[in-house]
């Protein structure tokens, strides 16, 4: 936790997403660092206040037959990025390919719904079945299939940093500056 802890603060990041952290560890951070937070299913955002939070939705991905238990969060947070609307969202996809699928479909279908601008930070195993249909682009690639991807945002300076996480947490992204569109 505190290697996490030091991670935020080198880095400064307007949004973080991480997954494979409990509640009670994402509210430490987010209150330690004064930043809002939400989070469902090992699935957490921290933002900074500058991003007026409207409201947040969470759910969970389809359950796995043979590992009910396993449950993983799909987490979505309106905020205002300026004058424009702008979804973030956070999620892990299964790597096994028959939950792989499953998930990728919810996914994309809660995706479809989403008319602002939307910054979607997410463990993606690399499929046929991806997001840049649906008009995002990748911006970042990190380890183990973590990935930003956008769309409708103008400008997003991002640079991946490393973090070894082994601990609690493992980042989703690493650094994000938001611009909002002209």
């Amino acid at each position: 936790m505190r290697s996490l802890a030091t991670f935020i603060d080198r880095v400064d990041p307007d949004v973080l997403a991480l997954c494979e952290i409990d509640a009670g560890d994402a509210l430490a951070l987010a209150t330690r660092f004064a930043r809002q937070w939400a989070y469902r299913g090992s699935q957490a955002i921290i933002w900074k206040p500058q991003l007026h939070q409207a409201r947040v939705r969470d759910a969970y991905l389809p359950r796995t037959p043979l590992r009910p238990l396993e449950r993983r969060g799909l987490l979505r947070v309106a905020t205002q990025l300026g004058e424009s609307p702008l979804e973030l969202v956070a999620t892990q996809i299964a790597a096994e390919r028959e939950q792989c699928v499953r998930d990728l479909r919810y996914l994309r279908s809660s995706l479809r719904r989403i008319r602002a601008q939307c910054l979607l930070l997410a463990v993606l195993p690399d499929s046929r079945i991806g997001v840049r249909d649906l008009g995002f682009q990748k911006l970042v690639a990190g380890t183990d299939h973590e990935a930003i991807f956008s769309r409708g945002l103008e400008v997003l300076e991002s640079a991946p940093d490393a973090y070894d996480h082994r601990g609690i947490g493992r980042p989703l992204l690493a650094r994000v500056r938001l611009i909002p569109k002209a």
